[in-house]
């Protein structure tokens, strides 16, 4: 037995939506299709990429360019050596400038560790305007303040590389599993930092590069009413198998090492042992069904 329905008679956002999927609504997209065709097309011609002539007469100087720059002329390779060097030396300084900042910055700019959500919008605003200015603008205003050098180039460089290691550190704690973290918070540890550490040490990063590798953490001095102990954890995340390796080796909760597949499997259940009898204690203690 059917039933039948008066489309004219539901709300116009389900009708709309029905009229959508029997195909009605193509006109619609046909139209958004054209207009964003229409604007690239509009860029293109300012910019002179439909000028053909133009391109064709530029041919010949490519070919000439790259004719000139083969075989590479060597020669000059002692010429070369101090700017390399001033070169990595910037990289790696800029780097560290930016990863140092972006460990303190990350935690204000992600949503589940920021103090405050006016305090979360404003770091995200931050981050946003040092990824959108240039390098070479940042490197032209410190210039300006320290003199020319490797200086200003090495704070231009770790200046604009905060805006993204500390977005990419961000979204790491963002997507944090809160279990865990609830469970370290009802046994008394301070919940920012393990979702931190939890986040860099399991981000999404990570496990695209080793994702066949089971991924772990340690919680270390969980404290409580200032009375500390230490706990190892070995947290399975996304599926994995608890018999691949552990790179770099682990200790067992006991703290004898181990090797072999068969004591990693012994660690495994170990761990997740002491794992579940802290969730239940704190369970217990307070109550909350967070920790489940």
């Amino acid at each position: 037995m059917s039933t039948h329905y008066d489309v004219q008679a539901l709300p116009a956002e389900q009708r709309e939506h029905i009229l959508r999927g029997f195909g009605l609504g193509w006109w619609r997209q046909l139209g958004q299709v054209a207009i964003v065709f229409g604007v690239v097309l509009l860029a293109c011609w300012y910019v002179g990429l439909l000028d053909a002539t133009t391109l064709l007469n530029g041919l010949p100087s490519i070919a000439t360019l790259a004719g000139e720059a083969m075989p590479p002329d060597f020669s000059g390779y002692r010429s070369w050596i101090r700017p390399l060097i001033d070169t990595l030396a910037m990289s790696i300084a800029g780097t560290a400038i930016a990863v140092v900042f972006s460990l303190v910055v990350a935690f204000v700019a992600a949503r589940n560790t920021a103090p405050h959500p006016l305090v979360f919008g404003v770091a995200r605003v931050l981050l946003n305007a040092l990824r959108s200015v240039p390098e070479l603008i940042m490197g032209i205003i410190f210039v300006a303040a320290v003199g020319f050098g490797a200086l200003p180039g090495v704070l231009a460089l770790g200046l604009h590389s905060v805006g993204m290691v500390s977005k990419f550190f961000a979204e790491a704690i963002e997507h944090v599993d809160e279990a865990p973290v609830e469970a370290a918070r009802a046994a008394g540890a301070y919940a920012d930092a393990s979702a931190a550490a939890r986040g860099f040490a399991t981000g999404d990063a990570a496990v695209r590069r080793r994702g066949d590798l089971p991924l772990g953490i340690q919680l270390s001095r969980l404290h409580r009413d200032g009375h500390g102990w230490r706990r190892r954890y070995r947290l399975r995340t996304h599926g994995l198998a608890a018999h691949h390796a552990v790179p770099g080796g682990c200790s067992n909760p006991a703290g004898h090492p181990g090797h072999g597949h068969a004591s990693r499997r012994l660690q495994w259940r170990a761990a997740q042992n002491v794992s579940n009898r802290t969730k239940h204690a704190a369970e217990t203690r307070y109550n909350s069904p967070s920790t489940r």
